[in-house]
């Protein structure tokens, strides 16, 4: 690079003109407005430098030209003086040029130094913001994926109207409809405060009044027909001409034609005791869980059959995800004492168990059959659900007792497509298909339904709800055909590697 073609006048104006020589670094012919400030600083140093080496050289040389007239004459120089002189001064302009040279070789490593920082300066910043633009594109990729997240929800709510549009049931239509409630004729009362719930202490055989929504309740909650206050607390409207189809349900599934027009139950037969002396009998309710205690984890050393021993002995017992019933019997040394027998197969929703005690107890009749079916969905169907039936009868006192198991259908509080008043009418129906008059009717279970839900509020209208666990916000209930003044004990045994209660009650039947 030849630093003297680079004239002040071009550095102001941002031009270089370089050497054309291979081994000259080769720079922009362009330099950018906020350089010009150091190249011009740059030539002012070259400037300086060259006319300092022009002093050097000139002043010497000025001197020795420079003789008086009196001395001229005699300080003539001869050849060889004149020679010596002349090698001096190419001498010292070699010197001098090398000088020059060392010289730009500094100029032009001050100029490429500084030319670098400010690259490099320029490319952080480009790596900088290429950073934020890459942060962006990952904020932009979750908010994509939110949305996406969002409008697959939207398409699930889509999913679900067409559902019930393809089962023939407009939710919309039927809530403008306003027909009468239907109370059958000698409609029971029951005096039972839900203390759990704070419900109203009265509970009758048919809807008398019943809450629609608009607000953040559901329909596991939603649902208050005994309680005009707590459905306007949920942003609900009290309505007295209802039908069930204002509570969810499709009126064309297989397992709700005919039960969606009016809130007329099936009747239970009172009780009536067979013998002058007393009985108690304990009845024990309990969700297995048998995936998570004996498929994961290898039934956790016979635990749950165990206990059963040692919290015993029980007169009947339901259990529900109960694939080997005999398991646990055999777990707890159990085997001799119980009757066990399994309805539905080894699937979760269908494998319902009923054991009694083989030397109290004789079996008069047994049976299952469908009443539910859960709801379309990836977490929710597991299949139809049913309930396994017992006609027990004391062989001391000769008390009959029908024994009712059910697993109800999912989502929780729904009532399953049927919804919560179908599935309650099958349940009763059931019940009242198979019993006898005077039998003591008993009905446990894990119903997948609160005690707020249109299921259990309709079961609650027939029979007494006694006890209820806690698991889930109680989703796991005893009912009787008598009132609550026949349940001597209940209580809430634990889980005991389940994740649902154990709720167990001690009724009398006989002489009150």
């Amino acid at each position: 690079m030849d630093v003297r073609q680079f004239t002040l006048r071009e550095a102001g104006q941002g031009k270089w003109s370089p050497a054309s020589s291979d081994s000259e670094v080769s720079l922009p012919a362009r330099i950018f407005p906020q350089r010009r400030r150091w190249l011009l600083a740059s030539c002012g140093v070259t400037a300086g430098l060259a006319l300092t080496v022009g002093l050097a050289v000139v002043q010497p040389w000025a001197l020795s030209q420079h003789r008086s007239p009196t001395t001229a004459a005699s300080d003539a120089p001869s050849e060889l003086e004149e020679a010596a002189k002349k090698e001096s001064v190419a001498s010292e302009e070699k010197r001098i040029e090398k000088h020059i040279k060392g010289v730009e070789r500094d100029m032009e490593k001050i100029l490429v130094s500084k030319i670098k920082k400010d690259v490099k300066k320029e490319v952080e910043t480009d790596v900088k913001k290429d950073a934020a633009n890459q942060e962006n594109a990952k904020t932009l990729t979750k908010v994509t994926k939110e949305v996406e997240a969002d409008i697959d929800k939207d398409v699930a709510k889509d999913v679900d109207k067409d559902l019930e549009k393809a089962f023939g049931h407009d939710i919309k239509k039927d809530l403008e409809a306003a027909l009468n409630a239907h109370i059958p004729k000698g409609a029971q009362v029951v005096e039972k405060k839900d203390d759990d719930k704070g419900n109203s202490s009265k509970i009758v055989a048919a809807i008398h009044g019943c809450c629609t929504w608009n607000g953040p309740c559901d329909s596991s909650n939603a649902f208050c027909n005994v309680n005009e206050g707590k459905c306007k607390g949920c942003g609900g409207h009290w309505k007295t001409n209802t039908t069930p189809r204002d509570f969810g349900g499709w009126d064309k599934a297989w397992c709700a034609k005919g039960k969606m027009d009016s809130w007329a139950l099936p009747s239970m037969p009172a009780y009536k005791p067979a013998s002058r002396k007393s009985l108690t009998v304990k009845i024990l309710d309990w969700n297995l869980a048998w995936y998570a205690v004996y498929t994961k984890k290898g039934g956790e050393g016979g635990q749950q059959g165990k206990w059963l021993a040692s919290s015993g002995p029980y007169d009947i017992m339901g259990f529900q995800e109960c694939q080997n019933p005999w398991r646990v019997l055999g777990d707890g040394g159990l085997s001799d004492t119980y009757h066990a027998y399994q309805g539905g197969g080894a699937k979760d929703s269908e494998a319902i168990c009923v054991l009694y005690k083989k030397d109290t107890w004789d079996e008069l009749e047994h049976g299952e059959d469908n009443v539910a079916e859960d709801k379309p969905g990836k977490w929710t169907y597991f299949g139809k659900r049913l309930v396994v039936w017992f006609r027990l009868r004391h062989k001391e006192t000769k008390e009959t007792v029908m024994f009712v198991n059910h697993h109800g259908p999912l989502p929780l509080g729904s009532g399953g497509i049927c919804g919560g008043h179908a599935t309650a009418y099958n349940i009763l129906e059931v019940m009242q298909n198979n019993s006898k008059t005077g039998d003591a009717i008993i009905l446990v279970g894990d119903f997948n339904a609160g005690a707020d839900s249109l299921t259990v509020n309709q079961l609650s209208s027939t029979l007494t709800r006694c006890f209820s666990g806690y698991k889930f916000n109680g989703i796991d209930h005893l009912f009787t055909n008598f009132d609550a003044k026949r349940m001597v004990n209940s209580a809430n045994l634990g889980g005991h590697g389940s994740d649902h209660d154990a709720p167990t009650i001690s009724i009398k039947l006989g002489p009150q």
